[in-house]
């Protein structure tokens, strides 16, 4: 009889299925089958949920994104900062120096904030830096992919929140029917022990 051989990937994945049970064996006791139908119950359950659960979050987090992107480009804004004094600190071996910026927003108000200095800032240099509506500095704009990005996280993780539940409740229900396949396996040995002794 000729043995088919399996793509290497596919070969895998019935691998995979048949260690979670999910085959046809006519062979498999009722702890297999109680663990195969509580795995297909929360194969089904991670299916159902997570698609629309999924596209539900990244929809409104992409949503709040672009509000964001709106926002900030209306009142970030880029000015010049200048390094009025370089300060080191030294913590174990380590020595770290720290420029401090000044700017002067529209109102007259000067406004402080220390950085990292880089090797070619001194004392007068002047650095951009984004400001806020208030004055104070703060992040670049957020850009859209940003947006994207933070969306596409979203996304993965609360797929991954949501295959937590269902999946734990398999692998709690499989060490339970693990534990009880091997206290069968020990009653069987046992007996068959009885046996070769009469």
């Amino acid at each position: 009889m000729t043995s088919v051989h399996l793509p290497h990937g596919l070969d895998g994945l019935q691998r995979l299925r048949r260690r979670f049970g999910f085959d046809g064996n006519d062979l498999r006791r009722a702890t297999d089958r109680r663990q195969r139908a509580v795995g297909l119950a929360a194969a089904v359950s991670f299916a159902g949920i997570a698609p629309p659960l999924c596209a539900g979050v990244v929809s409104l987090t992409y949503r709040s994104g672009l509000g964001a992107e709106a926002a900030q480009a209306a009142t970030h804004r880029l000015v010049d900062a200048r390094v009025t004094r370089i300060e080191t600190q030294t913590t174990g071996q380590m020595r770290y120096s720290f420029a401090v910026l000044a700017w002067t927003t529209p109102d007259g108000q000067t406004h402080w904030a220390t950085v990292p200095a880089k090797k070619a800032a001194g004392p007068g240099a002047i650095r951009r830096v984004w400001v806020d509506a208030s004055g104070e500095m703060t992040r670049r704009p957020q850009s859209r992919s940003d947006t994207v990005m933070t969306a596409a996280f979203a996304g993965a993780a609360t797929t991954v929140a949501a295959g937590a539940v269902p999946f734990s409740a398999y692998m709690l229900v499989r060490r339970r029917c693990d534990r009880r396949r091997a206290r069968m396996w020990d009653v069987a040995w046992a007996r068959l022990d009885r046996r070769q002794m009469y």
